[in-house]
Formats: structure tokens, C-alpha cells, sequence
């Protein structure tokens, strides 16, 4: 330990994302050392602003906003809460003194590297996406290290003065849970072909719609379909599966131990921001994935083209799936385990585990004597 008490501020917001990945490294520095003060920086009325707090961290609330794309009235508004917010985080820093500053991602982080680096405090950025946000993409110039979580997003980051693949932290219960203690839990029988479908925590209509369809369209097929809709289309969702028998789709609202779930699944079809991305490969499992169509600069996409380009996963664009692509991709995969087995094999090289312990790493090595 430190006879030196240690500050280290954090910024990122606006998903969870974002927002989760600060968190865990938060609590990996504060458990090695919990004497570390750990603050952080975000907006009002936002996810950070509830999720932080909660997670027993100081949060000092700043202005930041995102720049729009083009010129206009909003441009200059989103300027004029920059230089706010870049302002307030000066003054914050020159109280706290922060030996290191960390940013997760989101417009939030803008002003806050940017009084880092106006202040000469070492700074790091985490970049959880295959393709950096605009906001990284700027601010990672000049910075102390970068962290990315694939190899083909470095050629993004050739500012930096350091570039080093870390991965995404992941909660550890990814790497330790085994489909047959999953399905011990929920007693799933050893050779139930299982298929999990989610559209993430609000659910996806475009999912929803396309499980429904396939389950019509096969319905001698050898496996049961979990679906978790969002509890916002429950009804619809149960309006359309009407008559199908419960033992070939199980609907739920929302899956609180998704965890459980994706390790006793036997195939996942999922969205592919980057956080799901890196439970599929702690995990090990074959993946169909979809990726959000309205993500910022379709990362989701660049995600998982990952994946796919190794045959690690399938890649579905959000317009095409239907009932009649999965019909055609699914049952192959049934009849054929070994096509499923190549894809878990494969998804596993992207698994890194010491995520966490190698970000903290990379902070630590910034410390002032």
C-alpha cells in the first residue's frame, strides 16, 4: 500500500457502456488499495448520475454536451457547455489534485481530458468499441495511454503516446459459470437445445418479431426459444406468439441473471455493443448477433465484424433479419454441432480475463511520486 493517498478521477457516461467499465476499475482500485480516492465527473439527470452514486462513488456534476455533426445553432450551444464544463473540471482538479484522470468514453469526457491535459495530469483513455466514438478519437491525442479492447482499433489511436490491448472489464461470474451448472439452476435438461433472445434491456421489435416468425416457420424443430421482449412490448409480443406452445418459446419481460441464461443457452442472438460482445467471448458461446442500427458511427457493427470475420459469430444486419433468415441459419447449426462448436472455439480468443487487473496496471504506472 501507499503511504501516499492516491486520486484518481473518472468520466464517461451516457450508456452503460460506458459507464460500467469506469465502475470496475474504480472498485479494483479502491480494493487494492482503500485509501484511493476515486471521484467522479459527469452531466446532470444522467445515467452516470444515478449509476455512480450507487456504486459508492463521489459524483461532481459538470456541463457537457454532444456536437452535432453539422454547423448550426446547436454546434455553438454544445461549444459554449464545453467550455463550461471544461472550466468547472479546472477548478475541480485544482482541489482534488488528481494523480491520474480516466476517461470511459461519451461527450462527457471532452472537457474533462481536456482540463487534464491543459493541467499536465496524466490522463488514460478506455476505449471499449472496434471503432473509437468521436469524442476518443479527438481527445487521444497527446494522451498517457490508451486502452482498446481490439487489435484493430489501434491504427485509430496513433496519437497517443501509448497504445495497449486490454479488453473490456467483464464480471468474473463470465469466466467461472459452465452451461451444466446453468442449467442445474433453472432444470434444463443436459440435451434441450436452448436458443436465448434478447434485444437488449428495452428488447428489439425487429427481434421479437423475427423469434415469433421462425418459431411458426419451424415448428418440429429440436429446440425452445427463450425470449426476453422488454417490458414495454410484453403484450404485443405475447399478442403475436399466440397458440405457440410454451415448450417451443418461453417469453419474459426483461432476464435479471442474464448471466445464468447465456451460459445455459446453447446459441445467443443479441445485440452487439461492446460489453455483450465481451460476456459472449467469456463465456464461449456461438452468437447471431444484430447490431443496433441507430448506434453512434454503427458501432455495434464494427463490433461485430469482429467476430464475424473470423467465423466467430454470424452477423445479421438489424433490416434483414427476419423469420426467414433465421430458418436459414439456424438449422444448420443444430444439425451440425461442430459448426456451433468452431464458432465457441473461436470467440474465445477474444476472452481477457485480466482485463481489469491490466487497466489498473496502465493507471498505476502514471503515478506521481
Amino acid at each position: 500500500m501507499s503511504s501516499k493517498q492516491r486520486t484518481v478521477v473518472f468520466s464517461g457516461g451516457g450508456t452503460s457502456g460506458h459507464i460500467n467499465p469506469a465502475i470496475a476499475v474504480a472498485q479494483r482500485l479502491r480494493e487494492d488499495d482503500p485509501d484511493t480516492r476515486i471521484v467522479f465527473l459527469g452531466t446532470a439527470h444522467s445515467m452516470e448520475s444515478k449509476i455512480v452514486p450507487r456504486a459508492g462513488f463521489a459524483f461532481h456534476k459538470i456541463k457537457a454536451r454532444g456536437f452535432p455533426h453539422r454547423p448550426g445553432k446547436e454546434l455553438w450551444q454544445a461549444y459554449s457547455e464545453f467550455k463550461k464544463g471544461m472550466r468547472q473540471s479546472l477548478d475541480l482538479m485544482a482541489d482534488l489534485k488528481p494523480d491520474v484522470v480516466v476517461g470511459t468514453g461519451g461527450y462527457v469526457c471532452g472537457p474533462v481530458l481536456a482540463a487534464a491535459k491543459r493541467l499536465h495530469i496524466p490522463h488514460v483513455i478506455h476505449e471499449q468499441n472496434a471503432f473509437p466514438g468521436r469524442n476518443n478519437r479527438l481527445m487521444a491525442r497527446g494522451a498517457d495511454v490508451v486502452c482498446i479492447s481490439y487489435e484493430r482499433t489501434r491504427k485509430y489511436f496513433h496519437r497517443a503516446q501509448r497504445v495497449v490491448l486490454t479488453g473490456n472489464p467483464v464480471r468474473e461470474v463470465f469466466y467461472n459459470l459452465d452451461r451444466m451448472t446453468a442449467r442445474r439452476q433453472f432444470g434444463i435438461d443436459e440435451q434441450e437445445y436452448i436458443i436465448l433472445a434478447t434485444g437488449g434491456s428495452l428488447g428489439a421489435r425487429r427481434i421479437n418479431q423475427a423469434i415469433i416468425q421462425f418459431v411458426r416457420q419451424n415448428p418440429d424443430l429440436p429446440a425452445r426459444v427463450i425470449l426476453a421482449c422488454g417490458e414495454r412490448m410484453v403484450d404485443e409480443t405475447v399478442a403475436l406468439a399466440q397458440q405457440i406452445p410454451p415448450q417451443k418459446l418461453r417469453i419474459e419481460p426483461y432476464i435479471f441473471d442474464i448471466q445464468l441464461y447465456m451460459a445455459a443457452a446453447d446459441l445467443l442472438i443479441c445485440r452487439a455493443g461492446a460489453i455483450t460482445c465481451a460476456e459472449i467471448a467469456a463465456l464461449g458461446r456461438g452468437a447471431i448477433l444484430v447490431p443496433y442500427p441507430y448506434a453512434a458511427a454503427d458501432h455495434q457493427t464494427w463490433n461485430a465484424r469482429v467476430f464475424s470475420d473470423v467465423g466467430a459469430a454470424l452477423l445479421c444486419p438489424d433490416a434483414e433479419l427476419t423469420g426467414d433468415w433465421l430458418s436459414e441459419h439456424i438449422p444448420p447449426l443444430i444439425r451440425h454441432p461442430e459448426r456451433l462448436e468452431d464458432m465457441e472455439e473461436k470467440v474465445k480468443q477474444y476472452a481477457m480475463p485480466d482485463s481489469v487487473i491490466d487497466i489498473v496496471r496502465e493507471i498505476k504506472l502514471l503515478y506521481r511520486d
